[in-house]
């Protein structure tokens, strides 16, 4: 991975190792970069295999990572607001999905639940920073640091 540094600074260069990318099956994004970190979602839909993996941005150094145990969800797979790295995961018992929420910083879990199947996406409102879901005809708006 090679990305450009701050233009008052040099360029910013380094390289990790991160098996098990699934580019090529991936609908959601796969690295995301926010506030100073670089989020990383390795694994596929099709197996159980998803995970995350954090970096530093401007070294490159490991900050945390998490495996998430379950398959990710086909229509996204993970986005960062506010602090908060929110991660969607297929949920076969419950037919839908479930959402696993870390702080970006430490990678400390802060909550997951489950949505249903008709509210799968990470749908953020971002000037609220809100995460949007439905459920029996009615929108819900989800504060991404505590779930509730």
């Amino acid at each position: 991975m090679y990305l450009t540094g701050d233009p008052k600074r040099d360029p910013v260069g380094w390289s990790q190792k991160i098996a098990d990318v699934d580019v090529i099956n991936s609908d959601g994004p796969d690295v995301v970069l926010a506030d100073g970190r670089c989020h990383v979602a390795p694994g596929h839909y099709y197996k159980e295999t998803a995970a995350l993996h954090t970096f530093d941005l401007a070294t490159g150094k490991r900050l945390w990572k998490a495996s998430l145990d379950a398959a990710w969800a086909r229509e996204a797979r993970f986005t960062v607001v506010g602090g908060t790295v929110l991660a969607l995961t297929q949920d076969s018992d419950h037919k839908g999905g479930q959402v696993h929420a870390f702080d970006a910083a430490t990678g400390e879990r802060r909550w997951q639940q489950s949505l249903p199947n008709s509210a799968m996406g990470l749908d953020v409102h971002r000037p609220s920073g809100l995460l949007i879901s439905g459920e029996d005809g009615r929108v819900i708006g989800i504060d991404p640091r505590t779930g509730q």
